[in-house]
């Protein structure tokens, strides 16, 4: 798992950590947290809570449209909304994400985002009240997700995002499908826009 993160942060940072001369591309710095469910499992609620990190590229097309791929660190999952009750569970889910987003200004500080996302399973582990253990063969390894969100910029290099992601197809034969919103913020890299 070090070793996996290790890679990732490497990845993230050398290929969107870097500014870039080009004017009409921008770079930044993705950190945030996920509030997701997984459907299917009956148990309702976005209440299990994630990290996201990584990087995004912004190329603009023309003033009102631009491009926007990144790669992210992930974390997925449900749980029980209370503990004591009889039934216990908690899934959690790290992905590798890779969203690939066409944006649109709607006014100089808002943008509207929407696109697919590709995320590759890396670890899978559920606890049912008697700690975590494996589960990560049990699932498929890639999630294919429809994504819309909306960006408001608070700055020249500053920005907020929320995002919703839910599943195109089943992870698996029980039925599962992943639903989660993201909250980030993002640090542009480099000059205006």
């Amino acid at each position: 798992m070090k070793k996996v993160l290790t890679i990732f942060t490497f990845l993230s940072f050398f290929l969107f950590g870097h500014t870039v001369s080009a004017q009409n591309i921008r770079n930044a710095i993705v950190i945030g947290a996920s509030a997701s469910q997984i459907d299917g499992d009956a148990m309702s609620g976005f209440n299990k809570g994630g990290l996201v990190f990584g990087g995004s590229s912004n190329f603009k097309i023309t003033d009102k449209f631009s491009f926007q791929p990144e790669i992210l660190w992930l974390q997925k999952g449900s749980k029980t909304s209370n503990r004591d009750s009889l039934v216990y569970t908690k899934w959690r889910l790290n992905y590798v994400s890779v969203p690939v987003l066409l944006n649109y200004k709607i006014q100089p500080r808002f943008t509207l985002q929407a696109g697919i996302t590709a995320d590759y399973l890396i670890d899978a582990k559920l606890d049912d009240g008697g700690g975590f253990f494996e589960r990560t063969a049990d699932l498929e390894r890639f999630d294919l997700n429809y994504t819309g969100g909306i960006e408001y910029k608070i700055g020249d290099n500053f920005s907020a995002n929320a995002r919703y992601q839910y599943s195109f197809f089943w992870l698996d034969d029980l039925h599962f499908k992943n639903s989660n919103v993201l909250v980030t913020l993002r640090f542009y890299l480099g000059g205006r826009e």
